[in-house]
């Protein structure tokens, strides 16, 4: 299976199986240029950095289409978080220093393969946190505005009739 198909499903299945309140509608509404530009607003300088960098090595650009730093995802999660209740911002900060720690001024890159290896049956804070990350990377890249265009949503127009189905065995 191809990395950008995994990608695909992975973003259906988790628009589709999320809940439908308050901050999930925050994921699914595109950043606005203005936004992906902007400071952090919850994260320090150091978090957010990691954030990106992890963020880049689930979602990397490549020929195909662009990554998860031309749709903004760090940003995304940012601002999501920056709304979000204590608990969970304190889950973020725990998850991002675990994985900090564990990277150990090492490239984040040569600790990928290790955080996804147990992500079936994480045993590690990091190896927890990890799976987290993913969904929210994901969920914000299905939901960028280069997301939707790499992923051909057509969506958010007016249809002025439907007409139904058209095929022969289904005309009564």
């Amino acid at each position: 299976m191809e990395r950008r198909e995994l990608f695909r499903i992975l973003t259906v299945t988790a628009l589709a199986g999320a809940p439908a309140d308050a901050q999930h509608d925050a994921h699914t509404k595109a950043l606005p240029a203005s936004e992906k530009a902007q400071a952090p607003r919850f994260f320090s300088a150091v978090e957010y950095k990691t954030l990106e960098q992890v963020c880049e090595l689930l979602l990397p650009s490549d020929s195909e289409g662009p990554g998860a730093k031309e749709a903004g995802v760090a940003a995304a999660i940012d601002t999501i978080l920056y709304y979000a209740d204590a608990r969970l911002k304190q889950s973020w900060r725990s998850g991002i220093a675990a994985i900090q720690m564990m990277a150990n001024g090492k490239p984040l890159a040569s600790i990928m393969d290790s955080l996804a290896e147990n992500e079936s049956t994480p045993k590690t804070e990091a190896e927890r946190f990890f799976g987290m990350l993913k969904r929210a990377a994901v969920e914000a890249f299905g939901a960028s505005t280069a997301g939707r265009q790499f992923f051909g949503y057509r969506g958010d127009t007016a249809i002025p009739a439907f007409t139904g189905c058209t095929h022969p065995e289904h005309l009564h």
